[in-house]
C-alpha cells in the first residue's frame, strides 16, 4: 500500500509539473509573437533564460527547437544576458534535451542539437570585430570554446574544430602569446579533434590504450560498473564516438556500425563490462574488431543475440585484449587519418608536387613524393606502424598525415587512379567507395579475378586533390592547415563555389557482389 501511494504521488507530482509548465508557456505566447517588434519584450529576463526549460517540462519538444532557432530570441538573449551567459544558457538547454527521456537520440542529438549550436556559433563569429573592446573579444573566444566542447558531445568533431580554430584566432588577435594559458589550452583542444580511430595494435605498442578506470570496469562485486572510458595512456583523452557519417561509411557493408576513436575526455563514452564484452552505454552497442589481426578497425555494433560478441580481457596494465588473441590490444592509429573534407576547407591537403603528379600521369615507375605545403613538414604517410596489412586476398593500408621524412610516393594512372609505390601498387579509394563528407581514405589491392579498379581522382589548380565524381570534396585532415592562406583569392572563390555544389550520385563504382560476399565471410568467420 505504501509503495502504491508513493507511485501515485509521484505520478500526480509529474502531472502537476507538466500542467504548471504548460501554464507558464501559455502566459508567454503573446509576448513571443511580438518578440521582434516590441523592444520591451526583449528585456524579460525570465522568459529569455527559462522559457526553453518550461517548454521542455511541458513536453513541447518541437516548439522548444523552434524557439531556440528563432533569430529574434537568439539576439534578445545575447543582448540581455551577455556573450558568455547566453552561450551557457544555450548549452544548458541542449543538455536538458539530453536528459529528457521522451526523445530518441537520433532525432535530436545529430540534427537539431548541432544545428542550434552551430547557429549560435555563427552568431558569435559575427560578433567578432577587431574594433571591439579587448575584454568583449575575449568573452567571444571563451564562448566559442564552451560551444565547441558542447558540440563535441554529439560526435561533431568537424564543427567543434571550427569553433576552437576561431577561438584561437581571436586570442591571437588580442595579443596573447604562444605561452599564454588560453592559447595552450585551445591548441590542446584542437589537437584532440584529430580523428584517430581505435585499431588493434601489438600489446607492447606505444599506441596501446590503457583505461583509467580499468579496475572499476572489471569489478563485478556489485554488478556491472558503468565508467567513463578515460585514458591514462593518453592524458586528457578518452575513447569517444567519432563523426557518425564516417562510422556509417566505414561499416556500410556490415549494417549499423559506428566508429570509436580518441578525443577530449569531456566527450568520453561510458561503458560496462558484461559477459566479457565491452558495452557502450550511449548507443547500447558492443565493441567489436573488424577481425583479430593487427591493424583491424574497432567498431560499435548492435549486439546479435544469436551470436556471442567478441570477448575481451582486461590486462594488469589496464589495456584490453581480444580473448582469442591476447598478443594484441585496443590501441589507436599512429597518425590522424586522411579523410574527405569540404573543397574549401582550410584543412584540405595542398600537395607540394601536384604539377609533377600531372606531368608524370600514366608513366609507370615515376612515383612522386606526397609532401604537403598546406601542412608544413608533413606528408601523406601510412597511418599505422604496420604499413601494409593483408586480410585474405586483399592488401590494404590506412593513410594518415605525418612527418615528411616518411612520405609515401604515388603516381596517376591513365584512368586517373592514384597508385601507391607500397604494397606492389595499392590503389586509393574511399572506404566502401562512399564519397561522403568525413569518410576515410585508404588504399587497397585485390588479388582475385574480379579485382576492383581504384576510384578516380583529379588534381585541382591549387594543388589539392578531389574525387572525380565528387568535386565538392577534397583530400584533407581533421588537423588545422594553411590551405586558405597560401592559395590565391581567385582559387579560394572557385573552391567555395564547388564546395556548395550538390552531387546526386556520391557512390560510384560500388563494391562488386563478389567483394561484398567476401567481406561478409570475413566478418562471420571472425578471423
Amino acid at each position: 500500500l505504501k509503495d502504491s501511494l508513493k507511485k501515485l504521488n509521484q505520478s500526480e507530482y509529474s502531472m502537476n509539473v507538466v500542467l504548471w509548465n504548460e501554464l507558464m508557456v501559455e502566459s508567454y505566447q503573446e509576448k513571443l509573437s511580438y518578440l521582434g517588434e516590441d523592444p520591451y519584450i526583449a528585456h524579460d529576463g525570465h522568459m529569455l533564460y527559462w522559457l526553453p526549460l518550461h517548454m521542455l517540462r511541458a513536453n513541447k519538444f518541437s516548439e522548444t527547437c523552434k524557439l531556440l532557432k528563432n533569430e529574434h530570441f537568439l539576439t534578445a538573449r545575447f543582448q540581455l544576458l551577455g556573450t558568455l551567459e547566453a552561450t551557457s544558457a544555450y548549452t544548458a538547454d541542449i543538455q536538458n534535451f539530453q536528459t529528457t527521456q521522451c526523445l530518441q537520440p537520433s532525432t535530436l542529438y545529430h540534427t537539431e542539437a548541432v544545428n542550434i549550436l552551430m547557429q549560435v556559433g555563427n552568431y558569435l563569429s559575427n560578433l567578432d570585430n577587431p574594433r571591439s573592446p579587448r575584454n568583449f573579444q575575449y568573452d567571444v573566444g571563451q564562448a566559442l570554446i564552451l560551444l565547441g566542447v558542447s558540440i563535441q558531445k554529439f560526435s561533431s568533431w568537424h564543427e567543434s574544430l571550427e569553433c576552437f580554430l576561431k577561438s584561437l584566432e581571436i586570442f591571437k588577435s588580442i595579443g596573447f602569446r604562444e605561452n599564454h594559458p588560453d592559447i595552450i589550452c585551445t591548441t590542446r583542444r584542437i589537437e584532440l579533434c584529430s580523428l584517430k580511430p581505435l585499431v588493434l595494435v601489438a600489446k607492447n605498442s606505444p599506441h596501446c590504450c590503457r583505461l583509467k578506470y580499468a579496475k572499476e570496469l572489471s569489478d563485478r562485486a556489485s554488478g556491472s560498473q558503468t565508467v567513463p572510458l578515460d585514458l591514462i595512456s593518453h592524458p586528457g583523452s578518452a575513447i569517444v564516438s567519432l563523426d557518425f557519417s564516417a562510422g556509417k561509411n566505414v561499416f556500410s557493408t556490415i549494417g549499423n556500425g559506428f566508429l570509436p576513436g580518441i578525443g577530449s575526455k569531456e566527450s568520453a563514452m561510458h561503458a560496462f563490462y558484461e559477459d566479457e564484452c565491452l558495452h557502450s552505454v550511449e548507443n547500447k552497442m558492443v565493441f567489436e574488431p573488424f577481425n583479430t589481426q593487427e591493424g583491424a578497425f574497432m567498431y560499435l555494433a548492435v549486439k546479435d543475440m544469436n551470436k556471442p560478441g567478441t570477448k575481451f580481457i582486461i590486462n594488469e596494465d589496464r589495456s584490453m585484449s581480444p580473448k582469442l588473441c591476447p598478443t594484441l590490444c585496443i590501441g589507436v592509429s599512429t597518425y590522424p587519418m586522411v579523410l574527405l573534407v569540404a573543397r574549401d576547407s582550410p584543412n584540405r591537403a595542398i600537395f607540394k608536387y601536384s604539377s609533377e603528379l600531372l606531368r608524370e600521369k600514366g608513366a609507370e615507375g615515376n612515383n612522386i613524393s606526397l609532401d604537403l605545403i598546406s601542412h608544413p613538414n608533413c606528408a601523406l604517410v601510412p597511418a599505422l606502424d604496420q604499413h601494409v596489412m593483408k586480410s585474405g586476398c586483399i592488401s590494404y593500408s590506412y593513410l594518415g598525415i605525418g612527418p615528411a621524412e616518411n612520405a609515401l610516393k604515388a603516381r596517376f594512372s591513365k584512368r586517373n587512379e592514384i597508385i601507391f609505390e607500397i604494397g606492389g601498387g595499392l590503389l586509393m579509394r574511399a572506404v566502401s567507395n562512399s564519397l561522403a563528407f568525413g569518410n576515410f581514405i585508404i588504399c587497397t589491392k585485390d588479388e582475385f579475378l574480379m579485382a576492383r579498379r581504384g576510384q578516380q581522382f583529379m588534381v585541382n589548380e591549387e594543388g589539392s586533390i578531389s574525387p572525380v565524381e565528387a568535386p565538392h570534396l577534397a583530400l584533407g585532415f581533421q588537423v588545422p592547415g594553411k590551405a586558405n592562406t597560401i592559395v590565391s583569392d581567385e582559387l579560394i572563390a572557385v573552391a567555395r563555389s564547388l564546395a556548395g555544389v550538390k552531387i546526386q550520385n556520391t557512390n560510384p563504382d560500388f563494391l562488386n557482389n563478389l567483394y561484398q560476399k567476401y567481406i561478409c565471410s570475413i566478418i562471420s568467420k571472425k578471423e
